[in-house]
C-alpha cells in the first residue's frame, strides 16, 4: 500500500510490537521435591570445641572456647595447627 507521501505505509509507520503473554502455568515455581543442600557429614551438633596441634594430637573440651582449650592443656598457642569442633556424629570440622 502506497502513501500520499510516495512511500509504503511500513515505511512511515511501523507496526506494532507484540507483547508476549505469559500465562498462568507458564511462570517459574519453585520445586519443593530436591534434595537438602546440608552434607550430613558435616552438619550436626556441636558436642566438643577441638584444637589440632603440629604434633597430630587432638585436644577438646565440651564447655568454652578454643583458647580456653589451650589455656586448659597449656599449651603453646604457636603449637597450634587449627581449631575445630567435634560434632555429636564423631565427625570434625576444622577451620
Amino acid at each position: 500500500m502506497v502513501t500520499t507521501l510516495g512511500h509504503h505505509i511500513s515505511i512511515v509507520r511501523e507496526e506494532r510490537t507484540k507483547i508476549p503473554r505469559i500465562f498462568k502455568d507458564e511462570h517459574p515455581s519453585p520445586k519443593y521435591n530436591t534434595r537438602p543442600k546440608n552434607i550430613k557429614e558435616h552438619s550436626g551438633k556441636v558436642s566438643a570445641i577441638a584444637i589440632k596441634l603440629k604434633t597430630g594430637e587432638i585436644k577438646s573440651i565440651k564447655i568454652g572456647t578454643h583458647i580456653d582449650v589451650i589455656n586448659t592443656f597449656n599449651y603453646n598457642p604457636e603449637d597450634v595447627e587449627s581449631t575445630g569442633w567435634l560434632l555429636e556424629n564423631g565427625n570434625y570440622i576444622w577451620r
